[in-house]
């Protein structure tokens, strides 16, 4: 008698269960009605949700957010992702996205994105605001929108180059940085306050972007009116001012 009592009751929870999960999965009341982006600069909200796949009016359970984080996650865009339900007609997307440090102009004039690692975010148009401008690559296969994604290493014999930019992006200097130009084995600087720093060749060029670093700050600090820094005439930088020298 017992056993069966305790049967009619288990019964009796998955008839209200199912009852309930039917209900949430089909009633209007949880219907989707706004998906929320947040944390974008790059990418624009409706791009977002577009690589989601998630569809407004579908039931809130029905909708699968690991699918859509996972789905999202693919663009290079994308370091960090949360896609979280807010009951009864809500899911909000937060991203973190990965920082664009270097772009190179191509020859039919786009422009080639990058994070700090050499990674191709983007392949368009319009050059990126405030993001530094590379030139002098040489590149042994042509890079266009199927090429991001993949790293700027495989497209030609940089090696030199991307261990430098590696080393600047490490230090933060991109910031200070609007256009590096590498001419065979001599690397030109230009500013972003438009001053020039002659940095000269490769060599030790990991102690040189240290050193060119507290120049800046030292230069910043001391509010120096500067026109170029010298570093390819000796151990240490020249600083020129109006003709006399630091």
């Amino acid at each position: 008698m017992e056993k069966k009592k305790r049967g009619i009751i288990i019964i009796a929870i998955l008839i209200v269960a199912g009852g309930v999960i039917y209900f949430m999965t089909n009633a209007s009341y949880f219907r989707l009605k706004k998906v929320t982006v947040a944390g974008n600069q790059n990418l624009g909200k409706e791009v977002v949700i577009g690589l989601s796949e998630l569809k407004v009016n579908n039931n809130i359970f029905r909708s699968n957010t690991g699918k859509a984080k996972k789905n999202i996650s693919k663009n290079p865009y994308v370091e960090d992702i949360k896609v979280t339900r807010k009951l009864p007609d809500t899911i909000n997307i937060v991203i973190s996205e990965i920082s664009e440090t270097y772009q190179i102009p191509t020859e039919d004039k786009s422009h080639i994105i990058l994070d700090a690692n050499g990674n191709i975010l983007n392949y368009k148009k319009s050059p990126s605001k405030n993001v530094t401008v590379i030139k002098g690559l040489k590149f042994n296969k042509k890079i266009n929108e199927k090429s991001i994604g993949t790293n700027i290493s495989e497209y030609g014999e940089n090696d030199k180059i991307f261990k430098y930019l590696k080393s600047s992006s490490d230090l933060n200097l991109p910031n200070e940085i609007r256009e590096i130009n590498f001419n065979k084995n001599n690397i030109d600087i230009i500013l972003k306050n438009n001053k020039l720093v002659k940095f000269g060749n490769f060599k030790n060029y990991e102690y040189k972007l240290k050193l060119l670093k507290e120049v800046l700050k030292k230069t910043a600090e001391e509010k120096i009116n500067y026109e170029t820094i010298f570093m390819d005439r000796g151990e240490n930088p020249i600083i020129v001012t109006d003709g006399a020298s630091l």
